[in-house]
């Protein structure tokens, strides 16, 4: 999770902005300019794409935290404290990504 964080927190720098804005647009420039214009498109398109896919995972990824925090808490509430402990040793490394 840290490091799908990580990944995204990158994607939103000012310098990757920049760089997307740039090839963007290049791709409205006259067509008498000589840049493969339909290359720099499908760039743009495919960048947009795993984007989208980047963010998705993340949200899906905090969700499924969530969730795990959830059914951890509700479980050392039914099981007390040191079984609960013992059946879900990794629940505090959850917390500690959120």
């Amino acid at each position: 999770m840290q490091r799908l964080t990580s990944i995204t927190d990158q994607l939103k720098t000012r310098s990757c902005k920049t760089v997307i804005g740039v090839l963007t647009a290049v791709t409205r420039l006259p067509e008498d300019i000589s840049i493969d214009k339909q290359r720099t498109l499908t760039l743009v398109r495919q960048w947009k794409q795993i984007d989208l896919n980047i963010t998705e995972a993340a949200n899906e990824a905090k969700d499924n935290v969530k969730y795990v925090l959830e059914r951890s808490e509700r479980v050392h509430m039914l099981c007390g404290s040191a079984r609960a402990k013992r059946a879900y040793p990794y629940a505090r490394f959850a917390r500690m990504s959120h």
